[in-house]
């Protein structure tokens, strides 16, 4: 599923955040040869870093990638950092999912799926969201919990949308 994502964006400014685990550093090869700029940090490893040049990177004009539900998961659990970053560079958030027709699923926390051939790809993208800069803890959390009801909702409509073609 990683790679669709890079096809429609393909030649776009885009830096993805890449976890600093030794898986990532696979994802992040495939990635910088799709043409895109890779950050290397997480939650729990060179996190402050990594929010650091993704806040530089925004400055300079860049948009920023980022899995909502962190290198360990749980599975659809948005994390904080994709809200902080979203205040602190005051971009918005696009919510995107991809659902496969026929794929196969990686017994990993997230469940990654892997397209089979000539699988079908549909991508949903939700109404931005945008975060104020002057929230609250309180106010983050609301839009944390927010972002991550919407995505689990697309990620639902995505899959029955994928179903119904195939029927």
């Amino acid at each position: 599923m990683l790679l669709i994502p890079a096809y429609v964006g393909k030649g776009s400014n885009i830096q993805v955040l890449i976890s600093q685990h030794s898986d990532g550093e696979y994802i992040a090869q495939v990635i910088q040869r799709l043409g895109f700029g890779v950050i290397r940090g997480s939650t729990t490893r060179g996190g402050m870093r990594a929010v650091k040049a993704m806040v530089n990177k925004a400055k300079s004009g860049c948009s920023l990638a980022i899995t909502p539900d962190g290198p360990r998961g749980p599975r659809f659990i948005v994390q904080s950092g994709s809200i902080y970053l979203s205040k602190k560079t005051q971009l918005p958030i696009i919510p995107t999912v991809v659902g496969l027709s026929s794929y196969w699923e990686l017994p990993s926390w997230d469940k990654f799926r892997i397209p089979k051939p000539f699988s079908r790809a549909l991508m949903l993208y939700g109404e931005s969201i945008h975060i104020p800069s002057n929230i609250s803890e309180e106010e983050m959390e609301q839009y944390r919990f927010l972002l991550e009801k919407t995505m689990k909702e697309m990620a639902e409509k995505v899959d029955n949308l994928v179903r119904q073609k195939d029927r």
